[in-house]
C-alpha cells in the first residue's frame, strides 16, 4: 500500500467512525471541514503524525461550529459519542449545550396547572418526558410536575417557573 493509499484509507476509516455518533452523514460543514484538513496538514509528515494532527484540527473544528450553534448538539448520539474516550472534550461541550438548553426554558403555572411546552422542546426534557411517560401531554398537574422536578434536580439544576394569573385571579385584581 502507497503512502497516499494509508492516508486515505485513515480519512476514510476517521470519517466512517465520526458518522456512527453523528446523525447527519451529509452535513456539507462536516464535509468542508474534512476536506479543508485534507489539504491543510502536511502529509509529508509520518501518518502517526497525520492523524494526530487531523484529529486535534477536526475536533477543534467540530467544537467550534457546536459552541457557535452551527452544528446542532442534538444531531450527536451521545451514547455512541461517550464510547471513545478520545472524543471526550466534545462530548463535555454537547453536555453543556443540553444543558444550558434546559436552563433556558421556562414553565407556566397557572393555578394548579403546570404548561411545560417550553421543556418538552429541550433535548433533556425530552428524555425526562419519555422516561416518565409524559410525552403526549403538555400540562401537568402538581404530582406530575413533582417526578420531573425531582428528575430535574438529579442534573443539579431547578427549571424557572413563570407564574401566571389564572382568569379568576385576573379578574379579582382589577
Amino acid at each position: 500500500m502507497s503512502q497516499e493509499e494509508k492516508y486515505i484509507n485513515f480519512l476514510t476509516k476517521f470519517k466512517t467512525e465520526f458518522q456512527t455518533f453523528y446523525s447527519d452523514p451529509n452535513n456539507q460543514q462536516i464535509e468542508k471541514i474534512f476536506q479543508k484538513l485534507k489539504n491543510k496538514i502536511n502529509s509529508t509528515n509520518s501518518l502517526e503524525n497525520y492523524e494526530r494532527q487531523f484529529f486535534i484540527s477536526f475536533l477543534k473544528e467540530v467544537i467550534s461550529m457546536v459552541k457557535k450553534e452551527e452544528l446542532n448538539h442534538r444531531d450527536f448520539i451521545f451514547e455512541e459519542l461517550k464510547k471513545n474516550k478520545i472524543w471526550i472534550p466534545l462530548v463535555k461541550i454537547i453536555l453543556l449545550k443540553r444543558i444550558e438548553e434546559l436552563k433556558n426554558c421556562q414553565v407556566e403555572k397557572k393555578g394548579k396547572k403546570y404548561y411545560i411546552q417550553e421543556l418538552k422542546r429541550t433535548y433533556f426534557g425530552e428524555f425526562i418526558m419519555e422516561k416518565l411517560d409524559f410525552s403526549r401531554k403538555s400540562v401537568l398537574n402538581q404530582e406530575e410536575y413533582e417526578k420531573i422536578i425531582s428528575a430535574i434536580k438529579k442534573l443539579n439544576y431547578e427549571l424557572p417557573i413563570v407564574v401566571q394569573p389564572t382568569e379568576t385571579e385576573s379578574f379579582f385584581k382589577k
